[in-house]
């Protein structure tokens, strides 16, 4: 026992006779796998200690301890049926015959945080957190949540906890009513609280320490007015989001069976939508990159020659830096850089002056290349560093074409993309994301993210002789969720008077957004480019001069957008064959990173698999063949399909 008396059910979902302790959690970006998150294996061991405890006449009370320090990889399971086995597993702690206390050392999230809802009590130490990061997922809260922190905390605090996917500090779920006791001494403390309602339920008294549980619906008006408060705030393409505020409105409306059917049934529907499918797909591909991360070590000393705001993440996550410079006065330049970045994490409260010290205190600074002959990875520029190295040593090139990338895409984790050399192993570029706490995208020899952006102007442009003009392929991306169109990105990036039409346009002074001019005309500064009258004829002209007929009506948005993803899951399809890179979902985050792909729509990979239902690959093999037979030989290759998308389609398989 834990304490006399009191059963302690540790995160592993077994009774611990042994004294309990907090557990330490690895850092690391915010990743949420699905498949772990709701893992059906999970409710059945902590259901079967709950019940073994229950049943033991020398247990006054349980302490349930919810934090999970590294959770072993869940296979890909039934959602609703691990959702279902945390609502039961809720019920019962919710009407033990025994007081159940839920400990919070670290964090807890989804359907464990639903646990501790559900619960007589919670007791959290100053480092733990709870949230409910489903809404990411494209789902509600499910096990009662919605219902519960409603209850528990009234609509306001309950929506902001339920709504945002944020992990919420200890602290702030206490001021939220969320949680009643925060202490450096959780664990003990916990015992102590289980005791004493132990014996207030057996001598009748008052219980101790816990609030009414239906205290957030004491004041009615003020619910409503949360509700439709968060009611008018939503927006966007997703239906979660609303469905949330439906279910925290039900708590008021509904008797609580009533709103946890209700819960229930909208789980169950939003599971089944095409939104949630794409985000647990991407969600679990993060899941798999960060956990090869995690696993992988860190690498020994690095050189580096420039980009000192990588040197100061690397140094931050553990990584003694050894910077080379030309001269006294470029290193100098160097150290102010990375030390300005570290002063600024300290004062936003992202790094204490203690570690900061200890990040200084890895980084070195020299003239001299010799000094890093022990160094098995550089990272910089090529000509000082690539002398300095040993043979074997990794260098990857910052200068030039681009070998890393550091993306924070508009939604999910920050990504560190790494292009390593023929023969580098993997776990360099992995150290390196766990270092950053990034999650990686590998690729071999090419870079993924600036692949698919190739792919997306070729296609753009391919689509302009098929009879789209510019703004209307923008107007169909956009339409579909690309955070900005191929034709808008490249005026205003500055047009390349190196390639097929863009150079036209640069001779003739359509350099881009800059000049007012470029694909598209964008007259006294406006926010959406137009079509060029001028740019439409040199298209014509081009047509023309492919032997290509001249368009009708133009193109459909569903036909370009049809042809755009096609185009893209190719490009994906080709990386896989050639080895660039692992995996299918490997493509989709790149996607998300470089393209501004939309996060609900997973990426070109799984759009590919997932659209058009068993024949979507079929189909949009289909497509890209239509494509390549309807222009000249010469360009046709660029959309005939990859043999993977034969060889998939015959084992019945998708990306």
């Amino acid at each position: 026992m834990a304490a006399e008396g009191i059963a302690w059910i540790g995160p592993g979902g077994a009774l611990d006779r042994d004294s309990p302790a907090v557990v330490a959690l690895p850092a690391g970006p915010l990743v949420c796998d699905p498949a772990r998150l709701y893992d059906l294996a999970v409710p059945a061991r902590l259901g079967a200690a709950l019940e073994q405890a229950l049943a033991d006449p020398a247990v006054r009370a349980v302490v349930l301890d919810l934090a999970v320090a590294s959770p072993a990889a869940a296979a890909p399971g039934d959602l609703l049926a691990a959702e279902a086995g945390f609502a039961a597993l809720a019920a019962r702690i919710a009407a033990a015959p025994k007081p159940v206390v839920a400990l919070i050392a670290g964090p807890v999230a989804g359907p464990l945080a639903a646990l501790a809802l559900a619960a007589a009590l919670r007791v959290a130490a100053p480092g733990g957190q709870i949230g409910f990061p489903e809404i990411g997922l494209g789902l509600v809260p499910g096990a009662g949540a919605t219902q519960r922190a409603a209850r528990l905390a009234g609509a306001g605090p309950g929506l902001a906890v339920l709504m945002s996917g944020a992990m919420l500090p200890a602290a702030g779920a206490q001021a939220a009513g969320l949680i009643e006791m925060v202490t450096q001494a959780a664990a003990p403390a916990a015992c102590a609280a289980a005791a004493a309602l132990a014996s207030a339920r057996e001598g009748g008294a008052p219980l101790p320490f816990a609030r009414d549980p239906q205290r957030g619906l004491a004041d009615p008006a003020g619910f409503l007015a949360a509700v439709a408060a968060a009611r008018a705030r939503l927006s966007g393409p997703l239906p979660a989001p609303g469905q949330i505020v439906d279910c925290v409105e039900a708590a008021l409306l509904l008797p609580e069976a009533g709103g946890l059917a209700l819960e229930r049934a909208v789980f169950e529907m939003l599971a089944a939508s095409p939104e949630a499918l794409a985000l647990c797909a991407l969600a679990a591909a993060e899941a798999r990159a960060w956990e090869a991360a995690s696993a992988a070590p860190l690498p020994g000393p690095v050189a580096m020659a420039g980009a000192p705001d990588l040197a100061a993440d690397l140094l931050a996550g553990g990584v003694p830096v050894r910077l080379l410079g030309p001269d006294v006065a470029a290193l100098r330049a160097l150290l102010e850089a990375i030390a300005a970045r570290q002063e600024a994490a300290v004062r936003e409260g992202q790094m204490t002056e203690p570690a900061r010290d200890a990040a200084w205190d890895r980084l070195s600074a020299t003239t001299d290349a010799a000094s890093l002959a022990d160094c098995r990875v550089g990272l910089g520029a090529g000509e000082l560093l690539v002398g300095a190295l040993l043979p074997g040593a990794v260098l990857v090139p910052l200068d030039g074409e681009t070998r890393l990338q550091r993306h924070r895409p508009p939604e999910g984790p920050p990504l560190l993309e790494l292009v390593l050399p023929e023969g580098a192993q993997a776990d360099v570029g992995l150290g390196l994301a766990r270092a950053t706490g990034r999650v990686p995208l590998i690729g071999r020899g090419a870079a993924p993210g600036a692949g698919l952006l190739a792919a997306l102007r070729h296609a753009a442009g391919d689509l302009l002789l098929l009879g789209a003009s510019p703004a209307q392929v923008d107007v169909a991306l956009w339409g579909f969720g690309l955070a900005e169109g191929p034709f808008e990105a490249m005026d205003r990036a500055g047009l390349d008077p190196s390639s097929g039409l863009a150079a036209q346009l640069v001779a003739g002074g359509r350099t881009g957004r800059a000049r007012g001019r470029g694909f598209l005309a964008w007259p006294g500064g406006a926010a959406r480019g137009q079509d060029d009258p001028a740019v439409l004829e040199l298209i014509a002209e081009e047509r023309r001069a492919q032997g290509l007929a001249q368009p009708g009506q133009g193109m459909g948005p569903a036909e370009i957008c049809r042809l755009t993803l096609a185009a893209l899951a190719n490009a994906g399809a080709r990386m896989l064959s050639a080895g660039i890179v692992a995996s299918a979902g490997d493509i989709d985050l790149a996607a998300g990173a470089a393209l501004g792909f939309p996060r609900h729509r997973g990426g070109p990979m799984h759009w590919a698999g997932a659209s058009g239902g068993r024949t979507g690959l079929l189909a949009m093999r289909n497509a890209l063949k239509a494509q390549a037979s309807a222009l000249p030989p010469d360009m046709a290759g660029f959309w005939t399909p990859d043999p993977l998308w034969d060889r998939l389609i015959r084992e019945g398989r998708r990306f």
